[in-house]
């Protein structure tokens, strides 16, 4: 077994990284729904498997089988400098065929053509709406990414894919600007869609007591708020009854 790739700084830094996203959490937590005392078990069982993970990378062991790793790319030091990330999303351009994931970083999206993955190419990033911040997640509807951040006064993010298909290679990576910024509410933990209705639930936002913010999407650049469903009834719907508060 090689200890090579061992380093202090490089597992200080990560665990520096997951303690300043759980002070993050307990400070807005009074926009998150959650369940009676799941939040403190998944943070704890969140913190375990990263440093597990860390762990395993470091030490040279692999952290699963039957894999087989193709490449990587390091979207910290390339196009806009960022420091970490945590969610990632995909999207098949249906007239090219091209493949992308958009993979969330705490002050960008940025957007990868994944259709060789021993090439990696990183085509562009979207800068976050106003801060920094750890959480950051995107979903795809109609050839749009949706991006939520947990940033302050961050929105919903919308931004057409199809302008992918304009940028030259020469020019990679590229930082655009989204196409449409809703503002109905600011930070959002998640956004989950409904592709066959063409509604977009964003889950602990600044709104609706922190339960869903229902937006509609079908027309993609032009979304529109629906109605709230706050925190009380969301619990009540997603949380065992013995983990109500």
């Amino acid at each position: 077994m090689s200890y090579d790739k061992f380093t202090v700084p490089n597992i200080l830094l990560q665990v520096i990284g997951f303690i300043e996203t759980f002070l993050n959490i307990r400070e807005n937590m009074n926009t998150y729904s959650l369940c009676k005392g799941v939040h403190v078990k998944a943070i704890l069982m969140a913190g375990l498997m990263v440093a597990s993970s860390v762990a395993l990378a470091e030490y040279g062991v692999p952290a699963a089988v039957n894999v087989q790793f193709t490449g990587s790319i390091d979207l910290t030091s390339s196009g806009v400098r960022s420091r970490r990330g945590n969610d990632i999303w995909g999207w098949t351009d249906p007239q090219t065929g091209k493949e992308y994931a958009i993979m969330g970083l705490n002050n960008k999206s940025s957007i990868v053509d994944i259709t060789n993955p021993s090439d990696l190419i990183h085509v562009a990033d979207i800068k976050t709406q106003t801060w920094s911040s750890t959480w950051r997640d995107m979903k795809v509807y109609k050839d749009h990414a949706y991006i939520v951040s947990e940033a302050f006064r961050h929105g919903m993010q919308v931004f057409d894919l199809t302008r992918l298909r304009n940028i030259t290679s020469g020019k990679m990576p590229v930082t655009l600007k989204p196409d449409v910024h809703y503002n109905k509410y600011g930070n959002a933990h998640n956004i989950f869609i409904n592709e066959e209705t063409g509604y977009a639930y964003s889950v602990g936002t600044s709104t609706c007591d922190g339960g869903l913010h229902i937006s509609n999407i079908q027309d993609p650049k032009n979304p529109t708020f629906v109605n709230c469903i706050g925190r009380g009834v969301y619990e009540l719907l997603t949380c065992p009854p013995n983990l109500l508060t």
